[in-house]
């Protein structure tokens, strides 16, 4: 039959920029002998191709399935074009493309940055920066390859990205590679489409691109090249701290293996106890310290190349097949009482070429003082590492945005990201269909993100982390204008947290001024569940159990035990139950005391005890808390009586610390969740050392309850009406505790300061989560001899029990029905900090999915306070599209 010929546009959304992507369509065009050419433009991959149908068709259905390892195609639209007769495909400079039908791209101002994006525009997502690929780790190490030992070597498949970028479209122009020349090696190479690094825009060699040097921390020049290596891993052999400056900031580094140089580094760092995370020379290395599961090795060896929380192996094998050596065993330092470990691979080629001549795992840790953001400049690292590190191992690439990295947990066996950064951000997330404004969400006061929805797509920005000192908040701020400006944005409407003292929301309030724009403040804890919910794409009306430290509740409370329904399509929700509440004596202070939430979870029992109609053991008066006099826990409790200084809260997070405290497990919170953590790990040691053929220690069966513990149904109860008092309960918490300052008793129930809230009338609980009667058995208990291993595990038991007889008890209430006007959804998410804990996760699943509920938990997104910000956006979103124009109040 006759050939026919024919000639198709196509445009490729998606990640597609920076991925070796136009190269790979050359090579794909003259394998199928097709003629045309490919572009960049500033919002997607323009491909023209003419040739045989047969062809043509053939190379659309590879470039889906034959697609670079980092591209994510999105979308790819066809049209029909006339004709032109080429005889070659080419790749054509990067440009805007202009709209209609033209056959050959037009030079744009794509350089310019307008205030609003056309609608329905987008720009292409950039890739995240990724680890070395195999190919470049084997020419760095030939010693016969011109890149031999190059810390910079890299490919269209590896290496730097969204930390060097400063533009699109994705050209070494608009990156911080501009100020390196190609040498002629190089350019051939990136002219080559033959060559793996044929438009690799970072494309480097020891000739024209960036070097290395040795500083001491005056900034004086000890040594460049090799010998500056050597002279690094010299340092860190002999037990000296080295600020190394990596891909997306400095990281500080030492001696693993070596305990007072860990210990040296954290007097330094003014880090007690947090966990280090420790960078091992392979994975072979790694297995010997860490028990590694196949999901974990992916993780680790993947393009993303994340920190993964391990658990340490008890045991150390012999090392080598002749000298039988036993490993040296990590520094007890790096995570004092933690049976686990942060461990992660090296990254870059600079890691590879360190971590193979110090041959020893070593100490990897940000580079920064407790507290601050991370080092990215020269010149501030060493002000503000100077008198941490003792050498400065150096590059001369300029670093644009700073880029921690991301942190990986198996959580009920499910790979979770506690922290999104390098590898993963920023990758844009699907968002709800009809969110057409452009809207800035500024997250929370710890742990924060700030995020950008726009055209159907939430951008995520890298962990920012606390906004305690002004140094991080001049990173927030830097960072919002950094994604404004680079997807040359304005907003149209701003979320924040409720919480009007945390610096994210003042900062929101700042912003919607200067862009005269709707603020959306948006509770806490629906921003938790309707993170969860966005990630993964639900509608309508779901369940969600926001389990964390504390949040600013409505009602002038200290939530984060909080049981809610949130209706994603209109951004209204309520909450039918909570955690039965309890006073924190002293506000602020008990987040780094666990003993006096201790003492009023104390004074809760006995107030139980003497309300009761029946006689029931009373372990207030009788039980001490480990760490204090008689006296102290008396003054504490005496405290816990004044409401002024001690605000009430159904926080789940606090009632963690208490029982942790209690047990005697932790008495401090040298960091945020150290309490909870050990807790964690107590039970997890009993369920672990107990047959999985034990439900009792599971369940707490109403069937079947251990002897004097409490059934599943004795742990709700209706809500203390009397104890939902509110107004001046947040006072004693401060923003970076979830509570803030009494705002005066002149305002209206329904006002924040700017008058901007519409507090919801669904904030009253119809039920409590009544953890008393578990505790008030579990407390005897271990004075008669009950270990505290098996207490927290029945503790954690016993709240997994208790969130799913609430589901039990609701979906019989006509009360809730009546109040959300439908039946109780069975779909449920997990959300909050709490939801870290794998235990913990696994055992409240097991329970709900019994009753027949979909559970939900996080994945892309972390479950702390690190994913707010995408709630705060898909409840912006919402509250927009039922609000329409017209004045936009607060969720």
């Amino acid at each position: 039959g006759k050939t026919v010929i024919r000639r198709l546009r196509l445009q490729i959304k998606g990640v597609v920029q920076g991925v070796g992507f136009r190269p790979f369509l050359y090579k794909l065009a003259n394998k199928y002998g097709l003629a045309g050419w490919v572009t960049n433009s500033s919002r997607d991959v323009v491909v023209e191709v003419e040739g045989r149908e047969s062809a043509l068709e053939a190379f659309c259905l590879a470039l889906q399935r034959e697609a670079p390892p980092l591209a994510r195609i999105e979308s790819l639209q066809r049209q029909e074009m006339p004709l032109q007769g080429e005889a070659h495909f080419h790749i054509i400079a990067s440009g805007d493309m202009t709209a209609g039908p033209s056959t050959s791209p037009s030079r744009g101002t794509s350089g310019a940055v307008s205030t609003r994006n056309p609608a329905g525009a987008t720009i292409p997502p950039i890739p995240p920066d990724t680890a070395i690929c195999a190919a470049c780790r084997q020419e760095l190490e030939d010693p016969h390859d011109r890149r031999y030992r190059y810390p910079f070597i890299n490919c269209t498949d590896c290496g730097p990205r969204y930390s060097i970028v400063t533009g699109v479209p994705y050209d070494r122009i608009r990156t911080s590679m501009a100020g390196f020349p190609l040498c002629p090696d190089c350019a051939a190479e990136y002219s080559n489409p033959a060559d793996r690094r044929f438009h690799a825009e970072p494309v480097a060699c020891p000739v024209c691109g960036p070097a290395i040097e040795l500083c001491d921390r005056e900034g004086k020049r000890l040594a460049d090249g090799e010998a500056a290596l050597q002279m690094g891993v010299k340092a860190v052999r002999e037990g000296q701290i080295v600020a190394l400056k990596g891909l997306g900031g400095y990281q500080l580094i030492c001696d693993a293996t070596n305990e007072e140089a860990v210990m040296e580094l954290r007097r330094r760092k003014r880090r007690e106890a947090k966990p280090f995370a420790v960078m091992f020379p392979s994975l072979e290395d790694l297995g010997r310290y860490c028990r590694l599961d196949e999901v974990s090795g992916e993780l680790l060896t993947s393009p993303a190349a994340p920190i993964v929380i391990l658990p340490l192996r008890t045991d150390l094998p012999l090392r080598g097949e002749t000298e039988r050596k036993p490993v040296p065993k990590l520094a007890p330092g790096i995570a004092p009482g933690n049976p686990h470990v942060g461990a992660m691979l090296p990254t870059t080629p600079l890691h590879h070429l360190l971590m193979r001549e110090v041959a020893r795992p070593i100490v990897c840790t940000s580079g920064n003082a407790s507290q601050e953001p991370i080092a990215v400049d020269d010149l501030e690292a060493l002000g503000r590492l100077g008198g941490i590190a003792d050498f400065f191992l150096r590059h001369n690439r300029p670093i644009v945005r700073h880029v921690d990295d991301s942190v990986v947990r198996l959580i009920d066996k499910t790979p979770v990201l506690l922290r999104r950064a390098r590898g993963y951000a920023p990758l844009p997330l699907d968002f709800p269909a009809g969110s057409e404004k452009v809207i800035l969400a500024l997250g929370g006061h710890l742990k924060n993100v700030v995020g950008l929805s726009f055209s159907g797509k939430a951008i995520l920005s890298q962990h920012i982390g606390d906004l305690d000192t002004a140094a991080a908040r001049t990173v927030l701020k830097r960072t919002i204008d950094d994604l404004l400006a680079f997807y040359r944005l304005k907003p149209e409407v701003i979320a924040a947290d409720l919480h009007s003292d945390y610096a994210s929301t003042m900062a929101a309030e700042e912003l919607a001024g200067k862009f005269a724009v709707p603020l959306v403040k948006v509770q806490h804890h629906q921003a938790h569940i309707a993170a969860g919910a966005a990630e993964h794409g639900l509608e309508g009306s779901v369940l969600g159990l926001a389990w964390d430290g504390t949040g600013y509740g409505p009602d002038g409370t200290v939530w984060g035990g909080e049981l809610l329904v949130v209706n994603m399509d209109d951004g209204t929700w309520c909450r039918p139950a909570a955690l039965y509440p309890f006073r924190l004596p002293g506000g602020e202070a008990a987040v780094l005391d666990p003993r006096r939430s201790a003492a009023g979870v104390l004074e809760a029992l006995e107030a139980e005890a003497a309300a009761a109609e029946h006689h029931r053991p009373a372990p207030a008066p009788a039980w001490s808390i480990p760490g204090l006099s008689a006296e102290e826990t008396r003054r504490l409790r005496q405290i816990a009586r004044r409401p002024r200084l001690s605000p009430l809260t159904t926080s789940m997070g606090r009632l963690f610390d208490a029982f942790s405290a209690l047990l005697d497990l932790c008495r401090q919170n040298r960091f945020e969740g150290e309490a909870a953590m050990a807790l964690e790990f107590a039970a997890a040691h009993f369920f672990a050392s107990r047959p999985a053929a034990e439900p009792d220690y599971v369940r707490l069966a109403s069937d079947s309850p251990a002897p004097d513990f409490p059934a599943p149904e004795d742990l709700i109860c209706p809500w203390p009406e009397d104890q939902s008092r509110g107004r001046d309960e947040m006072s004693q918490i401060g923003p970076e505790d979830g509570g803030g300052r009494d705002e005066g008793e002149d305002r209206d129930e329904g006002e924040d300061r700017k008058g901007r809230i519409d507090r919801p009338a669904g904030y009253t609980p119809i039920l409590a989560m009544d953890w008393r009667p578990l505790l008030t058995a579990l407390l005897p208990a271990v004075k008669n001899g009950l270990s505290p291993e098996e207490a927290a595990a029945r503790f954690h038991a016993g709240c997994a029990a208790m969130a799913a007889a609430a589901i039990r008890r609701l979906t019989k209430s006509d009360r809730l029905a009546e109040k959300i006007q439908s039946p109780l959804p069975r779909r449920l998410v997990l959300s909050g900090g709490c939801f870290q804990n794998d235990l913990l996760t696994s055992l409240v699943r097991m329970h709900l999915e019994e009753e027949g509920v979909i559970v939900y938990t996080h994945k892309r997104i972390p479950p702390n306070d690190g994913g707010l910000c995408l709630g705060q956006l898909a409840v912006a979103a919402a509250v927009s599209r039922r609000m329409g124009e017209g004045t936009i109040a607060g969720s």
